[in-house]
């Protein structure tokens, strides 16, 4: 006896979807440009408050690029900025550009820049851009004023981005206030402000151009919708010594700071460097982080205790959000944030370092990092062998050949559900909603896609093998790569409203349900997945048609604790990866008991289905 199952395909696959709680960070929307700043917040032009979260990326500075550096550009594509903004949660990206460079190359410089600054922007990042000389040496920015040099620069690249509100222009990395006349080490002067302001003739005879100066002169090349960053001196005492009556006139002026360990390791010494300034003035830390490759006194500032210096970095970034600090951390580029530029892997600070070794693979705070902004050590987009589980219910598990199952995560897919699609030859599409799960790089039949869930069929081709490696793709960005237990079966039924009812229809075809209860010695129908390997072979993603496949494995089925005659145990017509059961009750159950609720036990090769479901019989 069979029974048309096409009714009941709708039922089946919204069984398939199950909403899951976590306890991760809402993903923070882009902000609108053109932006304003209102006391000491950001704001967009949806007048929502905003802060800036991204990293700094460096070899577009390189005079005299290696490899390294030639690499780092390479990496600057599409694909990394929507990591950025897609995986890591972040709005912003700080650019490292050459004026020597520019001078060199002209035009082609800045249009090399501007390809790079429009990738970006396509996907949802606002651009820093800060001229860095530091990796040529000799070079005229590298003595640490702004001279006459840098208003050129300023001028031609103020004029050429100044249609585009997404940009921030960085006045000067790492202003030094060594060659300011008068200046002492280890103290602040207002003198010395003021000619951070106004700029002078510096003690070694160069005219220094003021932060007043390089702003009015952005804004008069008709730059005037773009937030200026105007750094302290980059040195242990930061605003130390800053008033009011130091601010540049500007409306749009954040006052940027570099919290490095060697000078901002606590929040005592963060209050006294920059955080009564912050109190007043909108602040942004242009650079900071841990760079424990380098044998520099920020590296040995950081705690050796890879748990103490977590909790340095936990602080620091607490501290920064809960003054609404803006940040950039230093840099994102293998050794210091990222593992590799291939997979872009966060690092993590779990093991012990010797600062000025590289290590494989390096410790790095860039787990914490993307711990703090998605709330998940890998990321918005990230699987995890526990969140995986059949799509019928029940709990994490191994996964069978053709089982239909669910992954559970959050940004793993589009915003709105997103259904698979059927080809031309009837096989369910592996790509819905730019979203791809990969089984040992085999592509997997997708149902629907969604925000936090996707649904999938197990390629058949996993038959035989005791493990798989899977990995998500949203937008092509990348998920980290879990491994999975593989059974030749993982049966479980699917049950409506809840974990408990099963989806069945009575023999009459109506919907089995406490008030519709199935006769004792009647027939019911009900559909379960994790079947496993069928006679004849099925194809991953096609509809069942006739000649129905049956399971390789033997099938077993009790209810109510009794065995059930199983009249039709195959592929349920015209669905994927659904296998119907149609069973007698047994007769031999007590007779007039009322309504109630039985169990259903599911056996498939000796591997039952979940536990507590149930029909209802009378």
């Amino acid at each position: 006896m069979k029974f048309p199952a096409n009714w009941i395909s709708c039922a089946v696959l919204c069984a398939l979807s199950t909403s899951l709680a976590f306890a991760h960070s809402v993903p923070t929307p882009a902000p609108v440009a053109p932006f304003h700043i209102e006391g000491r917040g950001l704001f967009d032009a949806n007048r929502r408050q905003f802060v800036l979260f991204g990293v700094q990326m460096s070899g577009l500075d390189a005079f005299t690029p290696a490899d390294s550096d030639r690499a780092l550009v390479a990496s600057m594509t599409n694909l990394t900025f929507r990591v950025l903004r897609q995986r890591w949660n972040m709005n912003c990206v700080r650019l490292l550009v050459s004026p020597s460079i520019w001078q060199r190359d002209g035009k082609d410089y800045l249009n090399a820049v501007n390809q790079i600054v429009q990738r970006a922007n396509a996907e949802g990042l606002v651009v820093v851009l800060v001229p860095s000389d530091t990796a040529r040496a000799g070079s005229a920015i590298s003595t640490g004023l702004p001279g006459t040099e840098i208003a050129s620069f300023w001028s031609a690249w103020a004029a050429f981005f100044k249609d585009n509100p997404r940009i921030v222009f960085d006045l000067y990395g790492r202003p030094s206030a060594a060659s300011i006349p008068g200046s002492v080490a280890g103290t602040r002067r207002s003198a010395d402000w003021n000619f951070w302001l106004n700029g002078g003739i510096a003690s070694d005879g160069r005219t220094v151009l003021g932060m007043q100066q390089l702003t009015t002169l952005i804004r008069a090349a008709g730059a005037s919708q773009q937030f200026i960053a105007a750094s302290a001196f980059h040195d242990a005492l930061d605003f130390r010594g800053f008033n009011a009556s130091f601010a540049i006139k500007d409306a749009n002026v954040l006052y940027e700071v570099h919290p490095y360990f060697d000078h901002a390791l606590t929040d005592v010494q963060r209050d006294a460097n920059f955080g009564a300034v912050a109190d007043t003035l909108p602040m942004y830390a242009g650079e900071f982080g841990a760079p424990l490759q380098e044998d520099s006194p920020s590296c040995r500032s950081v705690p050796t205790d890879p748990s103490k210096a977590s909790d340095a970095v936990v602080q620091l970034v607490s501290y920064l959000a809960v003054r609404n600090i803006s940040w950039t951390a230093a840099s994102f580029e293998p050794t210091q944030l990222v593992t590799d530029l291939a997979t872009l892997t966060a690092t993590q600070l779990d093991r012990p370092w010797t600062c000025g070794q590289v290590a494989d693979p390096q410790p790095g705070i860039g787990g914490i990092l993307l711990l703090f902004l998605t709330g998940d050590t890998d990321g918005f987009g990230s699987i995890a062998p526990d969140q995986v589980a059949s799509a019928a219910g029940g709990p994490a598990g191994p996964v069978a050949p053709g089982e239909v199952v669910t992954f559970y995560g959050e940004l793993i897919g589009p915003e709105k559900d997103v259904p698979g699609q059927f080809d031309s030859n009837g096989i369910l599409s592996t790509l819905a909603g730019e979203t791809r799960i990969l089984f040992d790089g085999i592509a997997a039949p997708i149902f629907t896609a969604g925000f936090f869930e996707v649904t999938v069929q197990v390629p058949f081709a996993l038959a035989g093998q005791s493990s798989t490696k899977v990995q998500a793709f949203y937008r092509d960005v990348p998920s980290s790569i879990i491994t999975l237990p593989v059974a030749a079966t993982a049966p479980a039924i699917f049950t409506v409203n809840g974990p408990t009812d099963i989806l069945a229809t009575n023999e009459d075809g109506t919907r089995n349900a406490p008030g519709n209860p199935a006769a004792i010695g009647s027939v019911v129908v009900f559909y379960a997945t994790g079947a496993g390997q069928t006679s004849p072979a099925s194809t991953a993603g096609a509809a069942a048609t006739a000649p129905y496949p049956s399971p390789n494995a033997p099938v077993n089925l009790r209810i109510a604790g009794t065995d059930a005659e199983t009249l039709y145990a195959a592929a349920a017509p015209g669905l994927v990866g659904v296998m119907q059961i149609n069973a007698r009750i047994s007769s031999t159950l007590t007779q007039n008991a009322g309504t109630r609720g039985v169990s259903v036990d599911l056996v498939i090769g000796g591997v039952h289905s979940q536990s507590g479901t149930r029909i209802w019989i009378r």
